[in-house]
C-alpha cells in the first residue's frame, strides 16, 4: 500500500494499485483494479478495471471499464462507467455520460457543465443511464430507462421510461415521463 501516487503529464499504473492518495493530472491509465482513500484526477483518466475510493473527484474525461464504488464521488466533464456505480453520494455535473446501474443514497446528475457547440451555439447534452436506484435522486437533462427512489426529482430535459417512488415525486413539465408507479 502506497501513501501517495502522483501522475503528471502522461502515465500508466500497471497491476493492482492500493494507496491512500492517488493524483492524476494530464493522462492517466490504470490497467488493473485501483483502491484509494482519496482520488483526484483532471484531464483524461481511464481505469481498465474496478475503482474503489472513499472520496473521489474527476474533472475532464473519466472512463471506468469495471465498477465504481465510493462513499462520495464528484465528476465534471464527461464520464463513462461500464459496470455498476455504488456510492453513498454521487454528484455528476457532466455534459456527456453513459452508465448502466447507479445505486446509492444521494444521486445528483445534471448537465449544468454542458458545453456549447460553437457553430450553432447550442448546448450539447448526452447523458444515458439504464437504471438509478437511491434514497434521494435528482436528475436534469438525462435519458434514463428506470428511476426508483424514496424522494425523486426529475427536472427539465429528462426522458424517463419508468419512475418508481415511495415518499415524494417532483417532475418538471419540461420532462418526458413514461409510467409512474408509487411504491
Amino acid at each position: 500500500v502506497y501513501d501517495e501516487k502522483k501522475v503528471s503529464g502522461s502515465g500508466k499504473l500497471k497491476g493492482e494499485t492500493k494507496c491512500k492518495v492517488l493524483r492524476g493530472s494530464g493522462s492517466l491509465t490504470c490497467d488493473a483494479s485501483v483502491e484509494a482513500k482519496d482520488l483526484r484526477v483532471s484531464g483524461s483518466a481511464k481505469f481498465e478495471s474496478n475503482l474503489k475510493v472513499e472520496e473521489g473527484k474527476s474533472s475532464g474525461a473519466i472512463r471506468i471499464e469495471g465498477n465504481l464504488e465510493a462513499n462520495k464521488f464528484e465528476a465534471a466533464g464527461s464520464m463513462v462507467v461500464e459496470g455498476d456505480v455504488n456510492a453513498d453520494e454521487f454528484i455528476a455535473k457532466i455534459s456527456n455520460g453513459s452508465f448502466e446501474n447507479i445505486y446509492g443514497d444521494k444521486i445528483y446528475i445534471n448537465s449544468d457543465g454542458a458545453f456549447s457547440h460553437s457553430f450553432f451555439h447550442e448546448v450539447v447534452k448526452n447523458i444515458k443511464i439504464d437504471n438509478i436506484e437511491a434514497t434521494k435522486i435528482c436528475i436534469k437533462d438525462v435519458k434514463v430507462d428506470r428511476v426508483s427512489g424514496d424522494t425523486v426529482c426529475i427536472e427539465e430535459g429528462c426522458k424517463v421510461n419508468l419512475v418508481e417512488y415511495r415518499k415524494s415525486l417532483d417532475i418538471s413539465n419540461k420532462a418526458q415521463i413514461g409510467l409512474i408507479i408509487k411504491l
